[in-house]
C-alpha cells in the first residue's frame, strides 16, 4: 500500500475573518488552529484538492483549507492538541482511519493512478516488501 505523510512544521492561531492560503477561498469563521505542513502541488498533491480533501493527524481527520501551495498546504485542526512535529498521513492509515488513493480520485473526479503517478521525485521514497 501507498503511504504519503510529512510532520507538522507550525501551528498559526486565526480568528473570524481571517483567510488563510492564495486567492482568499478559505476565510474563517471561528478562533481556531491551523497547521502547516510541507506538501504541496510541488510535490504532486494536486491543487484540486483544496478544501476538499483531509488528511491524518493523531488518527483523526482534519480537513485541508485554503488552497494548497507549491510547498506547503493548511490543516484546520479546530483547537485540538496538535503539536509540530506531529506526523500527518495523506494517504494511508493512521488509529483506526484510512485515506486511500481512490478517496482522493472521488475528489477530483479521475483515477486512482492519476494520484499515484502524480507524486513528484523530491518525495523521499522508502520500499517495504
Amino acid at each position: 500500500m501507498v503511504t504519503l505523510k510529512s510532520k507538522v512544521i507550525n501551528i498559526n492561531h486565526i480568528s473570524p475573518g481571517d483567510n488563510v492560503g492564495y486567492s482568499l477561498n478559505y476565510i474563517s469563521n471561528e478562533h481556531k488552529k491551523v497547521a502547516v505542513v510541507p506538501l504541496g502541488y510541488g510535490d504532486g498533491y494536486h491543487r484540486i484538492l483544496s478544501n476538499k480533501a483531509e488528511c491524518l493527524i493523531n488518527g483523526k481527520r482534519y480537513r485541508i483549507i485554503g488552497t494548497i501551495c507549491m510547498d506547503q498546504c493548511l490543516i484546520d485542526i479546530g483547537n485540538d492538541n496538535v503539536t509540530i512535529g506531529d506526523e500527518v498521513v495523506f494517504i494511508g492509515e493512521q488509529g483506526n482511519e484510512k485515506i486511500d488513493a481512490y478517496e482522493l480520485a472521488n475528489l477530483m473526479g479521475t483515477i486512482p493512478y492519476e494520484i499515484t503517478t502524480a507524486l513528484k521525485w523530491r518525495i523521499p521514497r522508502k520500499y517495504i516488501e
